[in-house]
């Protein structure tokens, strides 16, 4: 899955894209390319890509923000919240 631009996920055809590229790559799921096409609001489609995208973007460790370390150059201690 690309990562879609921000101007791509305020038009109806990216944001559409986005959706159906999401539900098959992320879900796994192909049976709503159709309705993501020809009947999903435009708005929502817009709407609900932009937040699917912001979620995506978040880093999985909250606390180093996926470095690995937490500190600066002079005093990096490995992440506490890491295994």
């Amino acid at each position: 899955m690309t990562t879609p631009t921000l101007t791509d996920l305020k038009t109806s055809e990216g944001a559409r894209q986005y959706l159906a590229d999401y539900f098959s790559s992320v879900i796994g799921n192909h049976f709503f390319k159709d309705y993501i096409s020809e009947a999903l609001a435009a708005d929502f489609a817009c709407t609900l890509s932009q937040h699917l995208a912001a979620l995506a973007a978040q880093p999985d460790c909250l606390t180093c923000n996926d470095h690995g370390a937490v500190g600066n150059v002079l005093n990096a201690e490995p992440c506490p919240a890491l295994p």
